[in-house]
């Protein structure tokens, strides 16, 4: 996502969590979908439905999300510990990027032990809405779930998994595979170091292969997933619709905003690196 993209993305989502926010205190436009859908659900929706709703629909894309940032921040560390050079820098951009996003985890991108983060909470408590039914204690605008999915899926897709798979080929491209193939030239004959070489080639294009195809599909994955949590919420009967929509916007809000951060934080970083070279 370039930072033109961001600046979009978070002017869409501000207009449409202002909307919403509008909607659920003044003009209350969206009031019947909300009614309609709930009494649906209430009268139609069976009760292993609505548990399956509840724990798997709603939870599977955040732990999902979860076992993502973990197999990242493994690789990350990996390749920070075997790097070549320092002048490798897309190992270190990868980790300030994936702090980065931790960091807006924490403040109001991520649910914390089943518990909302302060920035979700105290929108909460500002609307103080109610939720559909008895069955959680606290207030229902925005989805907090939603915007859980919707952040930790998007940074996945848009900024950790795009700067662990950089890391990846920019390792091989820097010249990694091709020492390793030349030492082994000294005691192999010309042909096995053709093929050490052309075997880290394909690393390299491996590498560049899989960005590709996340580049053509994350937008198209990150909807799925944001509306299989969106819908668990609904037909769980936890949350309103316009709930759940907010939360979206929240979260595509905050994504984006981890973008600009770590964009900022690179030119930041590139500045410092060209004052050292003085």
């Amino acid at each position: 996502m370039s930072q033109q993209d961001a600046v979009i993305l978070i002017s869409a989502a501000t207009l449409g969590f202002s909307f919403l926010a509008g909607d659920v205190i003044f003009w209350h436009s969206l009031r019947w979908l909300d009614i309609g859908v709930h009494l649906f659900i209430r009268n139609h929706v069976s009760v292993e439905l609505h548990d399956f709703a509840r724990h798997t629909m709603s939870n599977t894309p955040i732990v999902l999300g979860w076992c993502g940032w973990a197999a990242a921040a493994t690789a990350l560390v990996y390749n920070s510990n075997i790097k070549a050079s320092n002048e490798d820098s897309s190992v270190s951009t990868g980790v300030r990027h994936f702090l980065l996003s931790i960091a807006m985890y924490l403040l109001g991108g991520g649910t914390i032990l089943h518990g909302d983060p302060w920035l979700v909470k105290i929108i909460k408590e500002v609307f103080q809405r109610s939720r559909p039914t008895e069955l959680s204690s606290t207030y229902s605008f925005p989805s907090g779930h939603t915007t859980s999915a919707t952040f930790v899926i998007g940074t996945l897709l848009f900024i950790i998994l795009p700067a662990m798979l950089e890391a990846y080929s920019m390792k091989q491209a820097n010249g990694t595979g091709v020492a390793h193939a030349s030492r082994k030239s000294t005691i192999r004959s010309s042909t096995d170091s053709i093929k050490s070489i052309e075997s880290d080639g394909k690393l390299e294009h491996s590498g560049r292969s899989a960005l590709e195809i996340l580049q053509q599909n994350r937008i198209l994955l990150w909807i799925f997933c944001v509306a299989t949590t969106a819908s668990g919420r609904v037909v769980a009967d936890v949350h309103w619709s316009t709930d759940v929509m907010a939360g979206a916007c929240l979260g595509m809000g905050l994504v984006a905003v981890t973008v600009l951060a770590c964009g900022l934080s690179d030119v930041l970083v590139g500045q410092k690196e060209r004052e050292a070279r003085r």
